[in-house]
């Protein structure tokens, strides 16, 4: 089974660098390290550069690759690192010959295992520190750090972009993670003093030739990972650490052929000829199906929501609401992963046993529950009756008392092997988080919303509740990836219970913005482009008929129907530098889509 093994510091304990430096840090001031070694650095518009030697008025020239290496890891990790341990008033030095250790194969390395320990203690002197402020003054013991993280954000950053060639990944990475876990510890100690600490961006923000930790992307795709994957993953995260967790999971959809796949679209994913519904078992060879067409499009016709059910040994359609009780199952899927049928309404017997099994083993629900599966209950004939179900469609899932989640790649996991954290992160991975539908179907949901994995179901708000919070190594990471594609736009049930802040509640909004739209589905994707605006429609509450009035083959025409509907608009948008716009009269201001790696800096609230 291929899963990080997570201990009390579950991230950093893995992270192993390379010492680069050929001397320790000096344990003086870290603003001024490189004047007392001899460096010069250019501070300039267009990003930084370093001389090195003669001192002032002395010859200076530009460093190798291995100097500039070793230069860096002192100055800004060590560097970092040092100020921390200089608040706590120790050896400075000797604290940091606790984070170099020889590995097993005689190399000096940089490993991060007591960092828990180090910010625990740093943490408790602020807490102290801050009871003996006078009353009336401000507590400011933790502005020295904040200083210094900083300048190490700028630093680190430029030198990313304009040395990335000359310096090791690994060692720019390490930097990134010891500077947003110590970030971590000042966003909660400030929250929770209620100071004003700002902290700065995420470091794989706001850059325009590359992010930091980019270097991981190769090694996934090395690792089996889709390049779909690879490029829409890290779209959302700002995480450096989140990415490298990301980076060492189990690839989705490893069993798929991946090589003739792009940025925009994963060719196995697509519905073609070689296309075959799924059976219950990959051995499986039988050839009853089941399938009642007639009954779904009386239930549609008569306003009805066609559902099936298993009862008296026989699957059948029955309506809701009409001849069933209250309670029914929605499915939400991707349709590529063998629970879709572009041709019929059908699919093997042998597969509704087995989501009608799983339903069975849900909490709070009766044997023989129906459910909702659109391959079953939209018809695609008559036309007609097609656009009534989409007309409709919203309904399954805002009336379904539980969404059951079944995604192929969950469902090959062992849930009791993995950790809250890592069953959090392969859900974001895998494909059901990566599409358009999905997110409109958990989106509408006002009832629990599962994922099954191979031996259980996870409620959705249940498992998001028992995501670690006592590792303060793991602060950013795990807030990284608790809103990662707003994925909490879909959990309906906590923005009320107080459990969290303030600013972190408000990611529940009841009804998502331009905004909130906007940053849950840059990393996903739809198979037909006309489809967008009809997802984005539903979510908001728009008469769909209005939509589906309009051929699916025009997809420009229904995203400006989309935007002449929206009753609020940010003032920035009409700013934005998305490549793709309308050219609707009026309209030339507006995106095409809402999906993919578009600019986002105007896409915001006025």
């Amino acid at each position: 089974m291929d899963h990080l093994p997570l201990p009390s510091n579950p991230l950093l304990a893995k992270l192993e660098v390379p010492y680069r430096c050929t001397e320790l840090y000096d344990g003086g001031p870290m603003a001024g390290y490189p004047s007392r070694k001899g460096w010069r650095i250019l501070y300039a518009v267009d990003g930084i550069g370093y001389l090195v030697g003669g001192g002032v008025g002395g010859e200076m020239e530009k460093p190798s690759d291995k100097m500039l290496e070793a230069f860096l890891q002192n100055w800004l990790y060590f560097g970092l690192l040092g100020a921390v341990l200089d608040e706590l008033e120790g050896d400075v030095a000797d604290g940091i010959k606790g984070f170099i250790e020889r590995n097993e194969e005689e190399e000096d390395v940089v490993r991060t295992v007591e960092l828990e320990a180090v910010l625990s203690r740093w943490k408790e002197k602020m807490k102290a520190d801050i009871e003996k402020v006078e009353k009336g003054k401000k507590y400011d013991g933790w502005k020295r750090v904040h200083t210094v993280i900083r300048h190490v954000w700028q630093v680190a950053l430029d030198t990313h972009l304009n040395h990335s060639g000359a310096v090791d990944p690994r060692i720019l990475l390490s930097i990134a993670v010891l500077g947003e876990t110590i970030q971590g510890v000042l966003a909660e100690f400030g929250e929770d003093k209620e100071l004003d600490i700002p902290i700065p961006e995420g470091w794989r923000n706001g850059q325009v030739r590359g992010h930091i930790g980019d270097f991981l992307l190769p090694m996934m795709r090395e690792k089996g990972w889709c390049e779909f994957d690879v490029k829409r993953l890290p779209l959302p995260t700002g995480s450096v650490g989140l990415l490298w967790y990301y980076a060492h999971l189990q690839p989705p959809r490893s069993w798929m052929d991946h090589s003739f796949c792009g940025g925009d679209e994963c060719k196995g994913m697509a519905i073609g000829e070689r296309y075959r519904t799924r059976h219950a078992t990959p051995d499986c060879t039988c050839t009853e199906e089941f399938s009642d067409v007639e009954a779904v499009v009386a239930a549609v016709e008569d306003g009805k929501i066609p559902l099936v059910q298993f009862k008296d040994g026989e699957f059948h359609i029955v309506r809701f609401p009409g001849d069933v009780n209250t309670d029914f199952v929605a499915i939400s899927h991707v349709w590529a992963e063998g629970l879709g049928n572009p041709h019929a309404n059908s699919l093997p017997t042998c597969t509704l046993k087995w989501v009608s099994s799983l339903i069975d083993s849900l909490p709070l629900t009766k044997p023989n529950t129906p459910f909702f599966l659109d391959t079953l209950s939209v018809p695609i004939f008559p036309r007609s009756a097609h656009i009534l179900a989409l007309n409709s469609l919203r309904l399954p899932y805002t009336h379904a008392s539980h969404v059951l989640v079944l995604d192929s790649y969950l469902l090959s996991l062992p849930s009791s092997t993995l950790t809250p954290l890592e069953l959090w992160t392969r859900i974001l991975c895998s494909s059901w988080s990566l599409r358009l539908w999905t997110f409109q179907e958990a989106r509408l949901s006002t009832s629990r919303l599962h994922f099954a994995f191979i031996d259980q179901t996870f409620q959705a708000e249940s498992l998001f509740l028992q995501l670690p919070t006592e590792n303060i190594c793991t602060t950013i990471m795990v807030r990284d990836a608790a809103i990662a594609y707003r994925g909490t736009n879909i959990l309906h049930n906590l923005a009320s219970t107080g459990i969290l802040p303030h600013d972190f509640a408000m990611q529940f909004r009841p009804t998502p913005d331009v905004h909130d739209l906007r940053q849950s589905l840059k990393s996903r994707a739809v198979s037909v482009p006309g489809d967008e605006a009809l997802c984005l429609a539903c979510i908001m509450g728009m008469d769909l008929s209005l939509f589906t009035a309009i051929p699916s083959s025009n997809p420009l025409a229904r995203m400006a129907l989309f935007w002449k509907l929206m009753p609020r608009i940010p003032l920035g948008l009409v700013f934005s530098t998305a490549c793709q716009k309308l050219t609707t009269p009026g309209l030339r201001w507006a995106p095409t889509s809402f999906l993919g790696d578009l600019e986002g800096t105007h896409w915001v609230k006025d």
